[in-house]
């Protein structure tokens, strides 16, 4: 099966990563001057990345304060859910009330004024 530059560009970042690839994609390389540079490409930034070394940073106290913050944040919304659950029925309860009120308000107003 013939392959394409499209199919071949798309392909190469696992070939140079695996180093095996299809029949098709190493005849295609050795007839394609573009994708053997592209391939080219690939092999040099994977060279470069894997002779990168490891580095560890400080973090800035401004954030790290805020990092450590996080917990007690999420302790702040388990407060606030277990607070719902607790009184769910009187919040249900004033759902009810308004809106009985609205449709009673509803009612109200496409009534018909009684003429005298």
């Amino acid at each position: 099966m013939e392959m394409t530059c499209t199919t071949v560009r798309e392909i190469l970042p696992a070939y140079v990563r695996d180093g095996d690839g299809s029949l098709a994609v190493r005849r295609h390389l050795s007839r394609c001057t573009d994708c053997r540079a592209d391939l080219g490409h690939y092999e040099d930034l994977l060279g470069k990345l894997s002779s990168m070394e490891a580095a560890t940073a400080e973090v800035p106290f401004a954030l790290k304060a805020s990092l450590l913050e996080i917990p007690s944040r999420a302790g702040r919304i388990e407060t606030v859910r277990s607070h719902v659950t607790e009184n769910r029925n009187a919040y249900l309860s004033g759902a009810a009330v308004l809106v009985a009120g609205a449709l009673g308000a509803a009612v109200w107003k496409s009534r018909k004024p009684a003429t005298a």
